[in-house]
């Protein structure tokens, strides 16, 4: 009886998503995951979920793909009770930040409990059938999946994902130079050293020209009084006689 419920139940999810997408694995999109994986089903046997997130310009992505769907066509054939699915990253970003992607392609099991781990493993039908049936506990990362994220959410999600990405990029630029020894924490130094270095070499340079230019500023103040100082102004008694003299003057050559 209770094989018959999750039968029914399974194809029940699985009639739906398809009649929506038409296609397995089944695809999921930010209208209709929670409906589909986040559902909590009153048979006491809910369906679990292996979810691969890709994105379509993925080289690796595109080699994975007819292994996923073998990997689909094969649970679906033994009636299992774990769904294969999908997601389109670049297509369904809601879905991408409430599972923190930062690489591709990323695969995450989905058990009963809406508990997310992500498989870090060999990319393989045998591997995945392992780890759904129990090795997904020891998994690294494991994570209650958040509801959608506020905008607020999904922007320092975004600073947190490309910080990840940079810190990841530069450790393994360390290694190629031999530092990949270096304590994490010193590593890390580095990284917050080179980020800053611009903006210091920046607000160096404002400061500079900004000095720059209230020096110029004192120096044309200075001459200008030093121009002011050089003339002698006339006085009026010294302008009377000289236009008098110059009276004078023209009278005498008359």
């Amino acid at each position: 009886m209770k094989g018959l419920l999750i039968c029914a139940a399974l194809v029940l999810v699985l009639a739906h998503a398809i009649e929506r997408e038409g296609t397995l694995p089944v695809v999921l999109t930010d209208d209709n995951f929670d409906q589909l994986v986040m559902k909590n089903h009153t048979d006491g046997h809910p369906p679990v979920w292996i979810i691969k997130l890709y994105a379509p310009w993925c080289g690796h992505c595109k080699r994975l793909a007819p292994i996923w769907e073998k990997y689909s066509q094969k649970m679906i054939k033994e009636k299992s009770n774990v769904i294969v699915a999908k997601v389109d990253c670049q297509a369904n970003s809601k879905i991408k930040n409430r599972f923190d992607i930062g690489s591709y392609p990323s695969i995450f099991f989905v058990d009963q409990n809406k508990k997310a781990y992500k498989y870090k493993g060999p990319r393989t039908i045998e591997n995945w059938e392992t780890f759904t049936a129990g090795e997904y506990k020891k998994a690294e990362e494991q994570f209650e999946i958040p509801g959608v994220l506020t905008y607020t959410e999904q922007i320092f999600k975004t600073i947190k994902s490309v910080w990840r990405t940079f810190v990841k990029a530069f450790s393994v630029l360390l290694q190629k130079v031999g530092l990949g020894f270096l304590p994490g924490w010193i590593q890390v130094a580095i990284i917050i050293s080179v980020l800053m270095s611009p903006i210091v070499c920046m607000l160096a340079c404002i400061y500079y020209i900004d000095k720059m230019d209230v020096e110029t500023q004192k120096a044309e103040l200075a001459k200008k009084d030093e121009d002011k100082k050089g003339k002698d102004p006339i006085k009026p008694v010294e302008l009377i006689e000289k236009k008098t003299n110059q009276i004078i003057s023209e009278c005498r050559k008359g």
